[in-house]
């Protein structure tokens, strides 16, 4: 058992108040004495994730920070697919990815890994949301659709390898990725339509925690405002690439950014919408339409 460490990819962006939380309760979640180890991205951050990391590190084992300077989750999860994840890519090789501001439920990780286990021929294991006015519902929706969440979920090795050799990667710029990350664990790579439902394995007793939302706090509000304006632009991603084949997948979402935003600016639109939001976003992106926004970040980082 002890060559087959749970391995745990951490997204982190500007993360420093929390990320210190989430690495202790994913060291308290490993309850059967496997080792640990985590690997952090800290993707584009301003702040002092990184410091942080580097400090919890030194007082901890396993756990690694890597800095990149593209502020994107998908470049991150790119980066740890193509760079960070060899050479364990076997089937008992399992990998945990989780957003750097959730917290492990206990025992989540051993309980995921054994249902994977114990199902072969499934690719990964999603996590379900422990708390939350909306947990119930988000939870039989993950049943009901066989989707993970971003919070928490598990991926065999061996998935993870078949993904690579296919070189997939996700498009910066693409917001809420989990319907794609979905499509990817359904899929037999090189086979790109030999897709099966059954996959993905719902685990409705373990996940991640998260801090709610409070309308007493300033912060939360604007927080609130931001996501609401991530999931409408979200939206309107997904209408186009949603069902694209997963092997021609583009680079960025900067030329599907830029139809969003020239269909956008021919819609009524009330001024404190959503959607009016996600216009003005993409004119700050895309101030004229020779403009590639992520484009422009992967040249920078390469």
């Amino acid at each position: 058992m002890a060559h087959h460490p749970y391995r745990v990819a951490v997204f982190a962006r500007n993360e420093a108040s929390n990320i210190a939380q989430t690495l202790d309760s994913i060291r308290a979640a490993v309850t059967d004495g496997r080792a640990l180890e985590i690997r952090v991205l800290i993707n584009g951050c301003t702040d002092d994730t990184a410091q942080v990391v580097q400090a919890y590190a030194d007082q901890h084992e396993g756990i690694v920070g890597i800095e990149l300077p593209v502020g994107d989750k998908c470049n991150a999860w790119n980066a740890y697919l193509h760079q960070h994840a060899q050479p364990w890519l076997s089937d008992e090789d399992i990998h945990f990815f989780m957003d750097g501001d959730v917290g492990a439920s206990l025992q989540a990780l051993p309980k995921m890994r054994r249902l994977l286990m114990d199902h072969p021929q499934a690719y990964a294991v999603a996590g379900a949301p422990m708390n939350g006015r909306h947990r119930k519902s988000l939870t039989q929706l993950m049943i009901d659709r066989r989707w993970i969440y971003g919070g928490l979920y598990a991926v065999r090795g061996s998935q993870l390898a078949r993904m690579r050799e296919a070189n997939i990667r996700l498009p910066l710029g693409l917001c809420g990725n989990d319907h794609m990350i979905s499509r990817l664990l359904k899929t037999n790579f090189p086979k790109v339509n030999d897709i099966d439902e059954m996959r993905i394995l719902p685990q409705s007793e373990s996940g991640y925690t998260f801090r709610p939302l409070m309308p007493w706090r300033l912060e939360d509000w604007q927080l609130y405002r931001k996501r609401r304006v991530t999931y409408a632009l979200r939206h309107e991603q997904l209408l186009r690439i949603g069902e694209q084949r997963l092997d021609q997948l583009p680079a960025t979402m900067d030329t599907v950014n830029q139809a969003i935003f020239a269909d956008l600016k021919t819609r009524k639109l009330k001024r404190w919408s959503a959607v009016a939001q996600v216009r003005k976003r993409l004119a700050r992106l895309y101030p004229n339409f020779e403009t590639a926004h992520y484009t422009r970040m992967l040249q920078r980082a390469a």
